[in-house]
């Protein structure tokens, strides 16, 4: 029979365990814990970390290369997005011939990934539910629609690329460059407009395959119809070879280059998609 001493012992190495579990478990809620999310986007109510806005130029048909090699940087953009990053995604042909209203390009895609369960601790979660929720909430949706973006057959009358980064900033990232402003730089989100196009700008305002004077234009009322501040955007630029026009892939991105600066982007950097 245990004597009354190692019974109190036993009863507080009893409890301090439970102590030590209860602690334990309590971590592990607060560390996982986040914010209520919302249903139809799958970002967290309070806002998303980072935008991520993608536009896809098919104006014109896509080659086979060039949709693989969208399709594969799109990927690498989306499927490395942290779960509360917002990826927004537009299709600048509208899937219409004549796209010429701004009003009528809307997001194709606007949500943000879903925790996939990986790093979920199973005493509080369910990883294999919540792989199965990413992969149907989000995963699925994003290659579906790509699939119609990128393999569009028809051409577009019109290339409003200029109209729709004003439309992007002011309808999608107005709020989030605003807040940004009063954050030091270490707390700012990510903003970031990935560019999939070969960059010829064609509407009544500005078109590149009329040859228009980018000098003028700039000093022009055209070009303050489609000036929209870019202050804190930062933009990438992956560009698509187009064999219908002479001019220089290069000199087309100096001169979009050109105008991206007169409306205060943050950053604006060139990759070259293949094909």
């Amino acid at each position: 029979m245990l004597s009354k001493t190692i019974k109190d012992f036993l009863g507080v190495v009893i409890l301090l365990i439970i102590i030590i579990f209860v602690v334990f478990l309590g971590t592990l809620y607060f560390t996982q814990k986040t914010d209520d999310i919302d249903e139809a986007s799958g970002c967290e109510k309070s806002g998303p970390d980072a935008y991520s806005v993608i536009v896809v130029d098919n104006t014109n048909k896509l080659t086979y290369i060039q949709q693989k090699d969208i399709e594969n940087r799109i990927f690498d953009i989306v499927f490395n997005a942290l779960p509360n990053d917002k990826i927004v995604i537009y299709s600048l042909g509208n899937m219409l011939k004549d796209n010429s209203d701004i009003e009528k390009i809307n997001p194709i895609v606007e949500l943000c990934p879903y925790k996939d369960g990986k790093k979920a601790s199973e005493l509080l979660a369910n990883p294999k539910k919540m792989k199965k929720e990413k992969i149907k909430r989000f995963d699925i949706p994003i290659k579906k629609a790509l699939e119609g973006i990128i393999k569009r057959e028809q051409d577009s009358d019109y290339s409003p690329i200029l109209e729709l980064i004003q439309k992007i900033k002011v309808t999608v990232l107005h709020k989030v460059i605003t807040e940004n402003k009063g954050i030091q730089s270490s707390g700012k989100k990510s903003v970031k407009i990935h560019l999939f196009s070969d960059l010829l700008q064609h509407t009544s305002n500005f078109s590149f395959y009329r040859k228009d004077n980018l000098t003028q234009f700039l000093k022009s009322k055209k070009f303050d119809k489609v000036y929209s501040n870019l202050e804190g955007i930062d933009i990438v630029v992956w560009q698509l070879i187009n064999t219908e026009v002479g001019a220089k892939v290069s000199k087309i991105f100096y001169d979009f280059e050109s105008i991206l600066r007169k409306m205060n982007v943050r950053s604006i950097t060139r990759r070259n998609i293949e094909g």
